[in-house]
């Protein structure tokens, strides 16, 4: 015999399926980028769980999210991005509302019926698994740079162009063409003393002054 379900379980088994469709945020996968909209497709990387009509608990994949903004780091004229490439994680968060709207430059409007759907999407690069933990991480420098590869580092006295590792001084232009200039003036008023004579302390090329850069070195 069937038992007829109590007010109370078809209250909370109303409850449980609607938050099913409510997101605030999921791992995805990037499957590729568009650079010049920077707009991602991903796919997310979690299944839910959702118990079916005999009351069994299956998992289920969420669909592909198409066409995802990516918030890159962007204020007053300034941005910084990165080359995204599948197979990179994302953090996607769902806005309170379906935001194409405003994305599309159309007069935005609170959707009553798309609240913290897929629809609101928009990606954060830069989480992965702790297996791929960055091996560059540097517990008091600021680092840019690539993986593996090329890298700025800033401490609280320089700038180092390369790795951590660069020491060497560059050298400013300006000091630089301005002892190209002396020698270039001493070169040409240089002449040869007679013999037994001295050349005046005046023809003497001037010895150079420091002309490193004081808070930026490289490798």
């Amino acid at each position: 015999m069937t038992q007829t379900p109590s007010l109370a379980q078809l209250l909370k088994h109303a409850i449980e399926g609607r938050l099913l469709d409510v997101h605030t945020a999921l791992i995805a996968k990037v499957e590729s980028y568009d650079a010049a909209k920077q707009l991602v497709n991903v796919a997310p990387v979690l299944k839910r769980s959702i118990e079916n009509m005999n009351g069994e608990w299956v998992t289920e994949q969420l669909p592909v999210l198409c066409d995802v903004p990516v918030l890159f780091p962007r204020a007053g004229g300034f941005f910084i991005t990165f080359p995204i490439q599948p197979g990179d994680f994302v953090q996607i968060i769902f806005n309170e509302t379906d935001i194409e709207a405003w994305l599309e430059d159309k007069e935005p409007t609170i959707s009553h019926t798309k609240r913290f759907t897929l629809q609101g999407a928009v990606a954060l690069p830069g989480i992965f698994p702790q297996a791929m933990a960055l091996t560059d991480a540097h517990e008091s420098n600021l680092v840019l740079g690539k993986e593996q590869g090329l890298q700025i580092h800033i401490d609280d006295q320089r700038i180092r162009l390369g790795s951590q590792d660069a020491n060497e001084a560059l050298a400013i232009a300006s000091k630089v063409q301005e002892e190209l200039d002396r020698i270039k003036s001493a070169f040409h008023g240089h002449t040869h003393a007679p013999p037994g004579g001295a050349i005046k302390p005046s023809d003497r090329i001037i010895v150079s002054t420091d002309i490193a850069a004081k808070s930026v070195v490289a490798q």
